[in-house]
């Protein structure tokens, strides 16, 4: 079933864009995205930020905003509530991806398919489904032609990182504030926050409820370092999680994070790993869905 990340919608965007060179607003775009690409699954889901969308309709959102860099020239940015045009730029975009494959255009609109259930949130027709391409994607591959290197050339040898970059985010504020609020948070509970033994890896907090054991990975986020942040707290996880699972039968990794990442990138793969993540604003509705009546909490 399609499930559109920010990634899949710039091409859809750019055509949609070179259909009306007068341009869109963002408010046309998620509407004729939707008939367009009939998305289902998690898109259709309310939008936990704005009462009465849909996550389809945030995602549509972050791809168009000024500030995103997905369009950075490939698209004119009127104003508020103004119409989005495509640039030349744009236009090249999406002509090479055509020719490449990266894009094969649209299917048939929506509105040209047998009649829809359940209005403009309820499910695409099963024949509506099956037109569109697995997952949402493009269904392109990955790569351009190989660049050689030559073996014989010397250059100057770099140390990746001459401080552990995970020294540096535990001596940061934000890293001792975050972790400050899931211990405090876990009293609250009347959970007990856990350290690492001399014989542990070096988690920033764990806890136990019932059979399963937790452990934490605390990280600081800036809109510049996210993706570096999250991919070290995902690496770091998964060896915690496979250190302390050779011990215990039940290890869940969790990701902590300073605010909200950005989740249209993050969900599918944190997901995939089973690793969870919360943030401050979301940790109070964690924890007490952990502690749902029924499950045997140890302290």
């Amino acid at each position: 079933m399609p499930v559109y990340g920010q990634e899949d919608l710039v091409f859809p965007i750019l055509d949609l864009l070179a259909e009306n060179p007068s341009g869109l607003t963002t408010t046309d775009l998620i509407k004729t995205l939707w008939e367009r690409l009939t998305p289902t699954g998690e898109n259709a889901e309310p939008s936990p930020s704005r009462p009465g969308e849909r996550k389809f309709d945030q995602i549509v959102r972050n791809t168009t905003g000024p500030e995103r860099h997905r369009l950075t020239g490939l698209v004119q940015y009127g104003g508020p509530r103004q119409p989005i045009t495509i640039t030349e730029a744009g236009r090249q975009r999406l002509a090479d991806a055509r020719a490449s494959g990266e894009w094969a255009a649209f299917e048939a609109p929506a509105s040209s398919s047998p009649q829809r259930s359940g209005g403009a949130h309820g499910a695409p027709s099963d024949k509506g489904q099956a037109s569109r391409r697995r997952r949402g994607r493009t269904g392109r591959g990955f790569g351009a032609p190989y660049r050689p290197v030559n073996p014989a050339a010397s250059g100057k040898t770099r140390i990746p990182f001459k401080v552990d970059p995970n020294v540096i985010d535990r001596g940061t504020t934000a890293h001792k504030r975050v972790q400050t609020t899931v211990s405090a948070a876990l009293q609250a509970k009347g959970l007990k926050p856990l350290s690492p033994s001399p014989d542990d890896p070096d988690f920033d907090v764990g806890w136990r409820i019932g059979e399963v054991w937790f452990v934490g990975e605390v990280k600081s986020l800036t809109l510049a370092n996210e993706a570096t942040q999250v991919r070290l707290g995902i690496a770091q996880l998964l060896e915690y999680r496979y250190v302390l699972g050779r011990r215990h039968p039940s290890v869940t990794a969790v990701l902590v994070v300073e605010r909200e990442p950005d989740m249209t990138r993050w969900s599918d793969l944190l997901q995939s790993l089973e690793i969870e993540v919360v943030w401050p604003e979301t940790l109070e509705a964690y924890l007490t869905q952990l502690l749902e009546p029924g499950l045997d909490t140890a302290r």
